[in-house]
């Protein structure tokens, strides 16, 4: 048995003579946690990815994965909080699941709103819905924005959605601006 032990560690020793002991990675999708460089190291490096700023896109997915399956308020108050401290990115993937869950949750969704008129998501989901619409062309938009009011108050009224809902959802489409990413 001390034979075999010493043949593999003389194995792992050859091993780091031969293919040497390097420390490089690929130029891309590299991950660094904040304790090992130094900011003035991570500028000299391209396409560093830190820790902290994945961490937010992670949790946002994971609720949005549960939400996907089962409405639930307390993962909405989450969503909400992360909301409130995103960034230019983490923002523009909030402003398309906001639209998804509106869609998916209709009755819920809009329930909280109402009960969080200050809600971060309150505003992502009408940027979202401006940023569907930019993608027509201009004389186009306030056409497709009317179909989507009668879609959606139709799906309103199938679910039953009760008269205050149903007015959140009106003025909540009359702030959508298409123009906004001209």
């Amino acid at each position: 048995m001390k034979n075999l032990n010493k043949a593999i560690q003389l194995f792992f020793v050859l091993q780091l003579l031969i293919f040497g002991c390097t420390n490089e990675s690929k130029k891309h999708n590299l991950v660094i946690s904040g304790d090992t460089l130094t900011k003035q190291q991570k500028l000299k490096i391209p396409n560093v990815i830190e820790q902290d700023s994945i961490r937010p896109y992670k949790q946002v997915d994971s609720i949005y994965s549960v939400l996907k399956k089962r409405f639930n308020f307390y993962e909405v108050r989450k969503l909400d909080s992360l909301c409130l401290l995103s960034d230019g990115d983490l923002t523009e993937l909030l402003d398309g699941l906001t639209v998804d869950i509106f869609n998916n949750n209709l009755k819920d969704f809009s329930e909280y709103l109402i009960q969080n008129p200050k809600s971060c998501l309150k505003i992502r989901l009408i940027e979202g819905l401006g940023n569907n619409y930019s993608v027509y062309k201009k004389d186009e938009r306030k056409v497709k924005i009317l179909e989507e009011k009668d879609r959606l108050i139709a799906l309103a009224k199938k679910q039953n959605l009760n008269d205050v809902e149903i007015g959140f959802i009106k003025n909540l489409l009359q702030k959508i601006n298409p123009n906004q990413l001209d």
